[in-house]
């Protein structure tokens, strides 16, 4: 059982997005979590000729949460392999297949009339990007606390979703983060931090992955954290739980 951190760069509205995928290789088979943006397919692929495989060597996807970094390909992925099984926070399931508004669509459309008129344009090109993502159907669903791949535990880690989820394997004490936490400037952070969230959720989340102890983080956004893990996160709870909400601009959900 080993888990890889693939190197997605793609350039999305002229900046450039460093993502990072992970892919689990085990017993039972080859599971990548997350994907990256619909651009970043070709890029994916050629991570995973790396560690010697390709799509059709792929037995499922695990999603964090629905967020259009995080599933843009998912669809063109199954169109390359149909056997590939899909796996997803039961919570998620449903905006996943389409069959409910995502989270951010709705966010980014609730926000649109508050941002500065020099920002709109953007904004419609942004809103426009989450209506048009490829939804697909998700084979079998999670909850906290379940088992994947034998080694690894379902965490519930709400926030940037209220079903996103995280993974914990109990042998290696890794956790995949998702977008629970990032990895910014250097430190673990909160994703979006400057933004309106729910921040009792956010630092609830935080306390749960302080709990496992983990010894490797990897965060979907700026890799892999393996120093100083147990003081960051407290520095995390310490520094949003004394953090007073501002009324600001929500709409950036890039966490570049």
């Amino acid at each position: 059982m080993t888990s890889n951190i693939l190197h997605i760069s793609t350039i999305i509205d002229g900046e450039e997005s460093k993502l990072y995928p992970t892919l689990i290789k085990s017993p039972l088979g080859n599971y990548l979590v997350d994907t990256g943006y619909n651009e970043s397919y070709a890029q994916l692929e050629i991570e995973l000729q790396k560690h010697g495989l390709s799509y059709q060597h792929l037995q499922g996807i695990i999603i964090t949460h629905d967020d259009i970094d995080h599933i843009g390909c998912v669809k063109a992925i199954k169109e390359s392999n149909r056997s590939i099984q899909i796996i997803s926070s039961r919570k998620e399931k449903a905006s996943l297949e389409g069959k409910v508004i995502s989270e951010r669509l709705e966010q980014a459309i609730s926000s649109f009339d508050h941002l500065p008129d020099a920002y709109k344009p953007w904004g419609r090109k942004f809103i426009y990007s989450l209506q048009n993502v490829r939804r697909f159907k998700v084979n079998h669903t999670v909850k906290h606390q379940d088992e994947l791949l034998n080694t690894w535990k379902v965490v519930e880690t709400p926030g940037p979703t209220k079903g996103h989820i995280s993974l914990f394997n109990k042998k290696s004490h890794t956790l995949i983060a998702g977008d629970a936490i990032v990895f910014r400037d250097g430190k673990l952070d909160i994703a979006n931090s400057q933004f309106n969230l729910d921040l009792d959720t956010v630092v609830d989340s935080v306390k749960t992955i302080k709990s496992l102890s983990p010894k490797k983080i990897i965060c979907f956004h700026g890799g892999e954290v393996t120093e100083n893990i147990d003081s960051q996160l407290n520095d995390l709870i310490k520094k949003y739980s004394t953090f007073k909400e501002k009324k600001v601009n929500q709409f950036n959900v890039f966490y570049r």
